[in-house]
């Protein structure tokens, strides 16, 4: 069982159905698996509103900022993570904007 907050459970109400669903879904996969399935994903991507993708990349970003873990020990973590990724490139640019080569040269000027 999920014990949730006075003020987690007003904001779930106030979500419309599609974001209800696609919270259910990341709410499911922290709580029951260790990794996400792509007919998750896929559904996420479908289903979500851009509100909900906004606040998304803005807790991705203040997780990120906020989590204490060296900054080497979290650059080998995104490396390793890229190398399962079909194309490195691409989950760097989906980051930030810049692929991976552009971020080498940007670190050593």
């Amino acid at each position: 069982m999920v014990i949730i907050s006075e003020s987690l459970y007003k904001s779930w109400q106030t979500l419309d159905y599609v974001n209800r669903f696609v919270l259910h879904h990341i709410i499911y996969y922290l709580c029951k698996q260790k990794t996400m399935e792509k007919e998750q994903i896929e559904a996420i991507l479908a289903n979500s509103s851009e509100e909900f993708l906004e606040r998304f990349f803005e807790t991705l970003l203040n997780e990120i900022n906020s989590d204490d873990e060296l900054y080497y020990k979290k650059t080998r973590h995104l490396l390793a993570a890229s190398l399962r990724s079909e194309d490195p490139d691409d989950f760097f640019i989906s980051l930030c904007g810049w692929s991976l080569d552009t971020l080498i040269a940007k670190v050593q000027i």
